[in-house]
Order: C-alpha cells, then structure tokens, then sequence
C-alpha cells in the first residue's frame, strides 16, 4: 500500500513573506508557512510597498518610499534592513538571480532602474518622461528569456523589454490601467500574470492568449507570487472599504478559488516565496508495474538532482561534483539523475516492477549544486484498486471534499476513518481487506459511470491537530483504495 501523506505546517520548505502595516507609516515583515500560520515577525521598519527574495543567499529586498530606497535584509531579520540604492519613489521589484541584478521601478522619476544584488552600480536603464507621475507599477523579470515586462496604468499597456531595458515592445494593449498593481513572469511555463482591478490575469505566451486566473474576491488586491511547485500564487490584500480585512491569500490556477490563509486588521502589501532546501516529495502514483515519478521541488535552479533509495535507515557515503556526502539509507542504491529546471522542479520518471509484495522503501536526492541533501521519503507500492485524494482543504470547522478516482462504476463505497494503521474487516466485506484499526464508517457515495466521485463532510473543531487515516471500500466487490494519512489543521 502506498500513503498519501499530507502536508502540515513544516511539511515543505516553502516559505511566505509579507509586508504587515502597522500605524504610523510602519511595518513588519512577517514570514509565514504556506498554511498561514507565523513563523517570525520582524520590525516594525517604515513602510514598504512590494518585496522580493533571494532564497540562495537568505535575503528579502522591498522598495521603500518613505526612506526613497531599496532596502535588503537577511531572511533571519538579523542587523535588520540596510538601504541600498536610492530612488524617489520605488515601487515594483524583482530580481535576476542568475545574473545578480535588482531590478525596480520608480513611479515618481518615471523609469526603470538596476543594481547589482549588493546595491552597487546603481543605473537607470530607460526613462519614461512622457508618462504622468505615478504610473509605474510592478515588474517582473525573466533571465532565460532575456526579457523584463511591467503594465503601465495610463495607456493600459503591458511592455517588454530586454534585461538592459532596450528594444521596449508593447505586448498587451488595451487593459484598465488605472488598476494595475503586480506582475509575475513563470519563465518555465511561458505565462505572465498580473493584478488588474482586483484580479488576476494570465497571459500565455506561446498562444498570445489571456485568461482571467483568478476573478475578484471581493477586496483590493496588493501584490503576487507565483509559487512553481504547487502552480500555485500567493495575493496580499489592502482589503476594502472597511467590509473586508486585510488578508493573504492563495489562489489555485487550476481552479480559479481563492483561500484565505491569514487576517489583519491592517493593510498587507507586497508577497513572496522562498524555498531554502530541496525536499522529496513522495512517489506519483505510488504504484507497481508502472512508471512512477520522483520529484524534488526547492532545488537550485539548474542543479544536477540525484536519486537514492534504500530499504532502512543508516549511512552511505557518497562522492558527487559537489563533495562528499553521507546519506541517511544503509546501503543506498542510485535510481538515477536529472536537472532542475528554472523553478528548482527536477523529476524523474522511472519504471516500477511488479512483485514488490508491499516491500517497504527509503528515499532520498541530491542537489549537486547545493550540496544538500532532501528529507527521506517511506513508500510501500502495490496495485491498489482505486484511489482518494486528501481531504480539501484539510482544515477543521469546515466542509472538507474528498475526491475518488478509478474505482468500479456505478459502485457504491463506504469511507472510513481511524486513528491508526491496522487490519480489519468493513461493514459489507469480510476479511481483514482494510488496512485500519478500529474503522468507523463516516460516509457512503455512489461512483459514476467513470468510476468517480466525490465526498462533502463537515469536520469538527475538535479534529484539529489530531491524525486521521482514511480508507474507502466497494461494498459489493470488495475493491480496496489507498491510505490516506492527514493531520487537520
């Protein structure tokens, strides 16, 4: 059987960060987990507008109007901000990381500005005089590409330019300008994404299309970040007109629904992710006599990503470009290897034979850059007769959806909970076929002519922290599904 594990608060290495305004024209900037929940609180500094973060070197730059600067700070707080370069009224930032450059708009002197990622060599790169004052917004940068883009509020357009800011194009026309705020480029996916009257549109560049990602949610929209791994972007929220707090917020892209992951009753501004260490995730989809992918997220962008298991934990040195290593398996064996791509996504796909009779394995990679090593990973393959997903989105105090695939059409199942592995008998089926002890039945559904379904159930505040395994069954045939292991938050 393989198991679903689901993330908790320290699941995954990603983390949020967010300028927090406070009275008085100051901030703090907060460093959240993707849940929401605080991990560290820094300030209160003068009030900043947008951010960015170089997760490589540990450190969060923000443009600043009150000190007319771009301020840099450890991603620790420690020695807190130091102002680099000045300008008159900073406002959009990102950052070229392969090149080690700043990039920032000033929407007072109306241009375009540059440094290197210590703050020296401070250039304005193109000047836009024939614009009012307080047009410039976001920008994003794309080294792959070569390419910079920032929207422009009184024309309504969306530019393009080269890293030096020559050659500017106009890529999009037309749009309400005067509700710009944010841009983000996914270089790796080929989209732009931007904030315009409260919502997010996406471009696709190799069909030259726009969608609307993500539709108004009901208050000012302030900043975004584009977090690769989950295809996921992360909003900060003003709030509006006093019916609405402040908030941050994710938005999935594939679905277009927004969640509120933390409230404050002041303004939030400006968000970004970092990702200090690769991480393994578990095998996709974990089953036998198949292809299963291997995936690390967090890795350095571009890094060599070696994959290792073993059977049971212990020591295995290893010699890579990097150094040596000692990995946390007794006897590793090398799966294979990949590169990481611009977004620190490496995955493999390798062929999983049948017959492994719920052998249990040890995982773990190698980020060669890095020279870090990723969490472990316990997996058990086995032809599982259908599937159920986590329950979304997995909080307390709320109707929370499980989803079911590839079981038998026209089926009905019975879901079950416990609070520990096991084996036991369902209600319809003898035999010891599920893989829990003490099952309580929680819900019943009838599968599609596609053998799929879905389960809507209020979870009670008192699951919170407590760990649940999940496990559904047909009542006539006796198809068992996965394991699903999960902590509400």
């Amino acid at each position: 059987m393989f198991f679903f594990l689901a993330p908790t608060a320290l699941a995954t290495p990603q983390r949020i960060h967010f300028l927090e305004f406070e009275t008085g024209n100051q901030m703090r900037v907060q460093e959240a987990d993707p849940n929401g929940s605080l991990i560290q609180t820094c300030g209160p500094y003068s009030a900043g507008r947008l951010l960015a973060v170089d997760d490589q070197a540990g450190m969060l730059y923000w443009t600043d109007k009150l000190t007319q600067s771009i301020r840099r700070m450890p991603l620790d707080c420690q020695g807190g901000p130091v102002d680099l370069c000045s300008s008159s009224s900073p406002y959009g930032i990102d950052l070229d990381l392969i090149n080690g450059y700043i990039y920032w708009t000033d929407d007072y002197d109306r241009n375009i500005q540059r440094s290197t990622l210590d703050g020296s060599n401070c250039t304005v790169l193109c000047n836009f005089s024939s614009i009012p004052t307080g047009t410039l917004r976001g920008i994003a940068v794309d080294p792959l590409g070569g390419k910079i883009y920032w929207p422009e509020k009184s024309s309504g357009n969306i530019y393009s330019a080269d890293l030096l800011c020559q050659n500017v194009q106009t890529l999009i026309t037309g749009r309400n300008g005067n509700r710009f705020v944010d841009i983000e480029v996914d270089p790796v996916g080929g989209r732009l994404f931007w904030i315009e009257s409260g919502e997010v549109y996406c471009f696709d560049f190799a069909t030259s299309t726009i969608t609307l990602c993500i539709s108004k949610v009901g208050f000012g929209l302030t900043g975004l970040a584009y977090e690769s791994s989950s295809d996921q972007l992360y909003l900060s929220s003003s709030g509006s007109s006093g019916t609405s707090l402040p908030r941050l917020l994710v938005g999935d892209l594939a679905t277009g629904a927004t969640t509120t992951i933390y409230q404050h009753v002041n303004g939030v501004s400006g968000v970004a992710v970092s990702c200090s260490e690769p991480f393994l995730h578990p095998p996709d989809p974990g089953m036998e006599g198949m292809d299963n992918l291997f995936r690390v997220t967090c890795a350095e962008p571009f890094a060599p990503v070696y994959f290792y298991y073993g059977f049971q934990p212990g020591s295995t040195p290893v010699n890579h470009a990097c150094g040596a290593l000692t990995l946390d398996l007794d006897s590793a064996v090398a799966l294979g290897s990949t590169t990481a791509d611009a977004n620190g996504l490496a995955e493999l796909s390798l062929s999983v034979p049948a017959g492994l009779q719920r052998q249990s394995f040890l995982f773990q990679a190698v980020d060669d850059q890095r020279c870090q090593l990723t969490n472990t990973q316990v997996a058990e393959f086995n032809e599982v007769d259908f599937w159920i997903d986590w329950p979304s989105p997995g909080l307390a105090s709320q109707i929370n959806t499980i989803q079911i695939s590839a079981a038998p059409a026209n089926a009905n199942l019975s879901l079950y909970y416990s609070f520990q592995m096991g084996s036991s008998s369902g209600i319809h089926c003898p035999g010891d076929l599920l893989d829990l002890a003490t099952p309580v039945l929680f819900a019943t559904v009838t599968t599609d002519g596609s053998g799929e379904a879905s389960v809507a159930n209020f979870v009670p505040g008192s699951a919170a922290g407590r760990t649940f395994f999940l496990q559904a069954q047909a009542d006539a045939g006796c198809e068992t599904s996965n394991v699903v292991q999960i902590q509400f938050e």
